[in-house]
């Protein structure tokens, strides 16, 4: 049964990962709801400004520059091995029954939970969550919500290496917005794609044929590899 924390992690979920300047990072869609419940559980860690005068960039440039190099850390690259005919995720060649893929996560907390969504680990007899500092260590599935395509993995880290991700209010975007993603598509190191907000409370049938409601549409490039950042 998906448990209290597992539940708690689908809330945070559902509210799409606003930032400064109102840019954004999240799926290609993403439900909406629950974004009062996502206020900032946390406090982001205080870091020194980042210069990139010596590149020349303009200033909006410099604005996606800070955010990858601020949020990366809280972006994670999850390879999996699972059983063959159960994994949905983007998978490499087949071997003996097995099926090898590849997705992406974000922390949410200092006890090492890591949201990803459920396609990516299902079915997983093996989980790998690599860190953008390069840590790697095993993830363990703790909560799945197939419906809402939604998971919660739990890894075995120090606090001081976790820095969960900032989440605000949902309900203050507006169409035009500029959105970016984080991930690690096609099993490559950590890529910013940008786009904007597209649309609001649109309505998509998830893999189970569950309706999802509320869901904020963008068109900012999304690959394999890159569901779940």
């Amino acid at each position: 049964m998906f448990n209290s924390l597992g539940r708690r992690a689908v809330l945070l979920f559902s509210a799409l990962l606003l930032v400064v300047f109102g840019f954004v990072i999240g799926t290609a869609i993403m439900p909406s709801g629950a974004a009062s419940f996502a206020a900032q559980p946390y406090e982001v860690p205080m870091q020194e400004p980042i210069s990139f005068a010596e590149f020349e960039l303009s200033e909006s440039e410099q604005q996606l520059a800070r955010l990858y190099t601020q949020l990366s850390p809280s972006v994670v690259s999850i390879n999996v091995v699972a059983r063959s005919s159960r994994s949905a995720a983007p998978t490499f060649p087949e071997e003996d029954g097995f099926a090898y893929g590849s997705g992406s996560g974000f922390v949410v907390d200092r006890q090492g939970h890591v949201v990803t969504n459920n396609h990516v680990v299902e079915g997983a007899t093996s989980i790998e969550v690599n860190f953008f500092d390069g840590t790697l260590v095993r993830g363990e599935i703790i909560g799945t919500d197939p419906d809402s395509d939604l998971a919660v993995l739990k890894v075995n880290l120090p606090q001081e290496q976790l820095q969960p991700i900032a989440f605000a209010n949902s309900d203050n975007l507006v169409i035009g917005q500029t959105a970016i993603a984080i991930g690690s598509p096609f099993g490559q190191r950590w890529t910013l794609t940008t786009g904007i907000i597209s649309a609001l409370d649109r309505r998509i049938t998830g893999l189970n044929d569950y309706a999802i409601g509320s869901v904020i549409q963008t068109d900012a490039a999304i690959n394999p590899g890159n569901s779940g950042g």
